[in-house]
């Protein structure tokens, strides 16, 4: 999601169109940093986790009261990942949840009935436009070049990732624990699969960025200070 969304509590692109006009991209210069989709979905099962059991939560994070009981005693992220993951949750999809904030539609899924598979590839093209059309997208697996690059496209004497202990404030210390801690090949597999758009999505965002990383050093050369 973009700063701007993040900030607002999630709002999809559609909804921030909605809220401060049409022509927001044009208005705005827009940052979209693409997390891997294994990752993205494990931390959210860990952060979901929990919260729904705090004695209060202050957001009802899932709708569905199965699964958030089941959560609520200890559910494990292998029978979380098993879940039927049709349901919507506070966020508005539970799975594929990059595509959705870019379009504001779930996804369905790719490889699946004919029905869901062109719902999932018309979804998955119409985010790919979203970022082809963003001033930056960057990616978290590779934060480093990532501010690199960024600064150099603002013009900034200097941009540094933020440290271990600013993410640990800002997350919380379930975030900053082992990014994807399962070893469990399978599992992966699953999440994946759960996961196609995002990660057709990521692989897209991943290849723009390293041809935008490639002028660089054409940058480099021009003389921009805060490219070196």
């Amino acid at each position: 999601c973009t700063v701007l969304g993040c900030g607002l509590g999630h709002l999809t692109l559609p909804r921030m169109k909605e809220a401060f006009g049409v022509d927001l991209l044009r208005r705005t210069f827009t940052v979209i940093m693409l997390r891997h989709p294994v990752d993205l979905f494990v931390s959210e099962y860990f952060y979901t986790a929990s919260e729904v059991r705090k004695p209060n939560p202050s957001l009802q994070f899932v709708q569905d009261p199965v699964l958030r009981d089941a959560m609520k005693k200890g559910m494990s992220l292998k029978q979380y990942t098993s879940y039927p993951h049709q349901h919507h949750d506070w966020h508005g999809a539970s799975t594929n949840r990059q595509a959705f904030y870019l379009t504001g539609q779930a996804a369905g899924n790719l490889g699946g009935k004919t029905k869901d598979e062109a719902k999932a590839r018309k979804v998955l093209l119409k985010a790919i436009v979203t970022l082809r059309t963003a001033d930056f997208v960057g990616i978290m697996d590779d934060l480093g070049r990532s501010m690199r690059l960024l600064r150099c496209v603002l013009g900034m004497p200097k941009l540094e990732p933020p440290t271990a202990e600013v993410m640990k404030s800002v997350l919380g210390s379930s975030e900053t624990k082992q990014m994807r801690p399962t070893n469990d090949s399978d599992l992966i597999r699953t999440i994946e699969q759960l996961n196609r758009v995002d990660m057709d999505l990521h692989e897209f965002g991943s290849e723009l960025f390293d041809v935008r990383w490639g002028t660089l050093g054409v940058m480099q050369k021009s003389g921009f200070d805060s490219c070196r």
